[in-house]
């Protein structure tokens, strides 16, 4: 998954340059004022967040039973 973090002067600002990375689907996870007080937004894609729920193929399909 790919997940970045943006700082900006401004919240407009950072949203922005999460859009220029993920494009239009940009989804926000998170936004934050800094201390310097400048803002931070961390953000992924929409795509990204989906392979989260794709079945995994290397996972095992039900836990081993316990020997009796």
């Amino acid at each position: 998954m790919n997940i970045q973090r943006f700082q900006a002067s401004t919240a407009r600002e950072a949203l922005a340059l999460a859009r220029a990375v993920f494009g239009d689907n940009a989804l926000i996870l998170a936004n934050r004022q800094l201390e310097s007080g400048e803002v931070e937004v961390t953000a992924t894609s929409e795509e990204a967040l989906g392979e989260l729920d794709a079945p995994r193929s290397n996972a095992p399909a039900s836990p081993p039973s316990a020997p009796a």
